[in-house]
């Protein structure tokens, strides 16, 4: 028993593969699910998400498996500059150009049932271009300093994807960097203007317009705009409660026949609660909170500040995504569309958090590597070796 444990402790590679497989199990039943009424409806198939679900997912783990065969280094310098041009450039072009859908521009398409949304990139890029620019320094034990380029770049991104309408993910994006850089180090002045300065942002973006204002109100008293602006919210809280202990049972939730708008999006984790109960959602809950203290754990071995930057964004990223669309979802927060990951559907971001955990899972080979060439050599060995 201690000897199974170890090798999963000991081996986060084999671990961060287990889990996301696991998370990705979970994520088709549940968007099948939440999802059939709507397709059926929509598409006259209601198997229709989960098919879409499942090639994103293969496009994924093929993405991650490429991803951890090529050397984490040859994402960043030149490349990552790159990549965020690339992206500011794919952002501009989706203002313009792009597909709106219920009211946001957020969606290139590339054919007649495949679009993306650039955004999701936006999210991969700046863990690389913070990589890139104050790996070195975090090796040498210099602070950073949010008056840079990652910082600057975050912001252009953020603002591009705000225009879009989706501050949500706006804000996912430049609180990705500044949490990078908050964790890297950071003059003690500098310190003190994020502390200060995010709330007194977030409270002017939030009541500058009527709508999100609105959805301030209906956060603080979701009963009180049932009918308008909280009405995801009361139908979110209303499934959570519904499941009890142990869940209605895969299928048989009732919120995903239009009582719950996004079901199979943004909302899903509502229906995973209705259907698989409080002990289910405890249960994904712990598999999120064991990839992160996984993630944690590799960071610390990694053979160089990049390494540690890249993994810690990836761990930044997943844990806020998750506590933040479950939070949502319960009515802790307001209804800002952040997706549950592995779990909501969503093709561009399952890819792209598949192909940074790709990356997270070289530079832990990188490590290993690096731990095994470090170990001295036995007497025996040597000897066998001049033999």
């Amino acid at each position: 028993m201690n000897k199974g444990k170890d090798i999963f402790w000991k081996n986060p590679f084999e671990a961060i593969v287990c889990l996301v497989l696991v998370l990705l199990a979970i994520g088709c039943i549940n968007v099948f699910s939440a999802s059939q009424v709507a397709a059926q409806d929509l598409f006259g198939n209601s198997r229709y998400y989960l098919y879409r679900y499942s090639l994103f997912a293969l496009i994924g783990l093929a993405v991650m498996v490429f991803c951890s065969l090529i050397d984490y280094r040859v994402w960043l310098g030149r490349k990552a500059d790159f990549f965020i041009v690339f992206t500011i450039i794919m952002l501009i072009y989706v203002i313009f150009k792009g597909t709106a859908i219920k009211g946001a521009q957020r969606w290139i398409q590339v054919a007649p049932a495949l679009s993306f949304q650039p955004s999701e990139l936006a999210k991969l890029s700046v863990i690389t271009l913070c990589a890139s620019h104050i790996g070195k320094r975090l090796e040498y034990g210099r602070r950073s300093n949010i008056f840079s380029a990652p910082c600057l770049w975050a912001m252009i991104m953020g603002a591009l994807v705000y225009i879009q309408p989706d501050l949500g993910t706006a804000a996912i994006i430049v609180s990705l960097t500044l949490s990078i850089y908050f964790i890297c180090g950071l003059p003690a002045g500098q310190y003190l203007i994020l502390l200060l300065g995010l709330p007194a942002v977030a409270a002017v973006l939030a009541v500058q317009a009527s709508y999100r204002l609105e959805r301030v109100q209906a956060w603080l008293d979701p009963w009180a705009y049932a009918d308008r602006t909280g009405y995801q919210a009361v139908q979110s809280i209303l499934a959570i409660g519904s499941g009890g202990w142990t869940g209605t049972g895969m299928g048989h939730g009732s919120s995903k026949f239009y009582y719950l708008p996004e079901a199979h999006t943004d909302f899903s984790f509502a229906i995973l609660c209705q259907e698989w109960g409080f002990l289910g959602a405890l249960a994904v809950i712990a598999l999120f909170a064991l990839l992160s203290y996984t993630l944690w754990k590799a960071a610390a071995l990694a053979p160089d500040g990049q390494g540690y930057i890249i993994i810690t964004g990836a761990n930044i990223l997943l844990t806020g995504q998750a506590m933040g669309n479950i939070a949502m979802v319960c009515g802790l927060l307001p209804v800002i569309g952040v997706p549950l990951p592995f779990i909501s559907y969503g093709g561009t971001s399952l890819v792209s958090n598949m192909a940074l955990f790709g990356i997270v899972l070289n530079i832990i080979r990188q490590s290993q590597r690096s731990a095994l060439a470090a170990l001295p050599v036995s007497r025996g060995a040597r000897q066998r070796g001049t033999d």
